[in-house]
């Protein structure tokens, strides 16, 4: 924009070879920018122009060589939306001795345009000038899509939010009706879903309503056959735009008799093709409207919406499931313990070493049933323990003595342990800080671990050790075993996971053990890890902690 005034003074210089060569340059400069110009000499005259300034405002260059500048600008402000007005500012300008900010014109055919004036002053008075113009129609319209845009995705993370907020579902759609209205920058905001069982779209959530607003919006049961019109309209878009005073099949748009028109945006909620319900979005000041961007982002609420509702019937069937599951397993299991612990009574008072057999051979047999007897007991204790049975799932917390707890587990593994020919040692540090904690639990975390390495030590021992640890308690029991390979420690505490330690003794389980170890830490708030190499044995650390410990060193 300051080559204008070069071609102002341009114009002065006396006719020569060198000026005309000049000119022939500046000309090329001007026609190579992307902004129309126009200079004004001091006498109103067009001195100078390129060919920007004829696309811009479809003048011929034969008209621009002959008029006068203030016919140009005439026939400029002539096609302008408000032609009056721009006529006034650009005169006002064109004899202004101070350049003009940037200024915005709108002409007829919607394009918008910025220009500003430039005077030349000789001797403090103006003498002429340049008049530039730019066509920013596609960079306003962009800058505006932008803008929209990121409007939009702002508004539908905030929606997105409020829907992962609870896997509650009438929580979950009442915070989107609060959120609906807020970023919809509407009145009020409603979800009706289907009900098989009445017939009808009920509502579910709302926001922006008085009682006595609720209270009609409650009482309207429109079925299918009732909103035909709304449905068919779903059939081609996301979202249904209304205009209404009244119900509308039987549901009620406008709740305030005598209020004015009441503008509603319906969003379809879907489940495949199949419309589950809608979510609605009202403005009730008859003035105002939704515009595309509010359409834009009503579109994307309907889509997360629907997602979202599918999720929480999905997690709600998922439950489901899993209570049965676990009344199913718990009633199994339960039913099975008392003949199983009948079976135990009996092997227990035959292998009395009192009772004499007469012979070897019926001893050895029931021998062999009370051993498959406890193992299967086993198997149903480790089943239940995985959280099935709801008197596992209490924390029942207590001042714990863990020497007593090692000591009780000494007892309880000893008989597999003398089998295997297995040592059996435990150490508790004297600086062990007083564990407040579900006594029981531990003592079926530590039996699991002890019962787990007896199962896969042929020769040595198992020793548990206890010491400080942080603000909390490490128990450690090591094997002499054959090991856990690195890929399967990725996997061992994974409920019903039994991995092929062929080097061991086969022993039939669950792979529940680990699992219920895990979970069993977790629910005392602890942590638990594993050691291993194939053939060097296995160390598990259990931590657990200790309230009013200090940190260890």
């Amino acid at each position: 924009m300051s080559l204008a005034p070069d071609a102002t003074e341009e114009t002065r210089s006396p006719s020569s070879e060198p000026a005309a060569v000049d000119t022939a340059v500046l000309d090329a400069i001007l026609d190579a920018s992307n902004e129309a110009i126009l200079v004004i000499d001091e006498a109103g005259s067009i001195r100078r122009f390129n060919r920007r300034f004829c696309e811009i405002w479809n003048v011929p260059e034969e008209a621009l060589e002959q008029d006068s500048a203030i016919e140009v600008c005439e026939n400029m402000v002539r096609q302008l939306e408000d032609p009056e007005a721009a006529r006034d500012r650009m005169f006002q300008l064109l004899v202004s001795a101070e350049p003009s900010e940037v200024e915005v014109i709108r002409v007829r055919d919607g394009r918008v345009i910025e220009y500003r004036w430039s005077p030349r002053i000789i001797e403090n008075l103006v003498s002429g000038g340049v008049l530039t113009f730019a066509d920013v129609t596609e960079t306003r319209r962009a800058r505006s899509l932008l803008t929209d845009e990121v409007w939009v995705n702002a508004g539908l993370a905030q929606i997105r939010r409020q829907l992962g907020w609870s896997a509650d579902t009438s929580v979950m759609l009442n915070r989107l009706c609060e959120a609906t209205t807020e970023v919809l920058e509407c009145d009020a905001s409603h979800t009706y879903l289907w009900s098989p069982e009445e017939g009808a779209f009920m509502l579910i959530a709302g926001y922006g309503d008085t009682h006595e607003q609720w209270r009609i919006l409650g009482e309207a049961r429109p079925s299918r056959e009732d909103l035909a019109e709304l449905l068919a309209g779903f059939a081609n878009d996301e979202i249904v735009e209304f205009e209404t005073r009244g119900p509308m099949g039987g549901l009620a748009l406008a709740p305030n008799a005598g209020a004015p028109a009441e503008r509603t945006l319906f969003m379809a909620l879907r489940r495949d093709d199949e419309i589950i319900g809608f979510h609605r979005a009202c403005i009730r000041a008859e003035e105002d409207h939704f515009d595309e961007r509010q359409r834009r982002l009503a579109r994307g609420t309907a889509q997360l919406v629907s997602l979202a509702l599918e999720n929480a019937r999905l997690v709600q069937e998922l439950a489901y499931a899993n209570r049965r599951k676990e009344q199913f397993v718990s009633a199994l299991s339960h039913g099975l313990r008392s003949p199983l612990h009948v079976i135990l009574g009996y092997t227990s008072l035959l292998l009395d070493e009192d009772r004499d057999f007469g012979r070897e051979e019926p001893r050895d047999l029931v021998g062999r049933i009370d051993r498959s007897a406890r193992q299967l007991a086993a198997m149903l204790e480790d089943t239940l323990s995985v959280g099935l049975d709801s008197s596992v799932k209490d924390v029942r917390v207590g001042d714990v003595i863990l020497s007593d707890v090692l000591r009780d587990i000494e007892v309880e593994t000893r008989e597999p342990r003398q089998e295997a020919g297995l040592a059996y040692a435990w150490d508790i540090s004297p600086q062990l800080p007083k564990l407040h904690s579900d006594g029981d639990k531990i003592k079926l975390i530590l039996k699991n671990l002890v019962s787990n390495a007896v199962k896969f030590t042929e020769v040595g021992g198992i020793f548990v050790r206890a010491i400080p640890r942080d603000t909390g308690v490490e128990i450690a029991v090591e094997d002499t075993g054959v090991g856990i390979g690195e890929e399967a420690q990725k996997i061992i505490f994974e409920p019903f996971r039994q991995i092929d330690r062929t080097h061991g003794r086969t022993e039939s389980g669950t792979g529940l053990g680990l699992h219920v170890v895990r979970r069993m830490v977790d629910m005392l708030g602890g942590k638990i890890s594993v050691e291993s190499e194939i053939g060097q044995g296995a160390t598990f650390r259990v931590w657990l902690p200790a309230p009013g410990a200090v940190p260890s060193a």
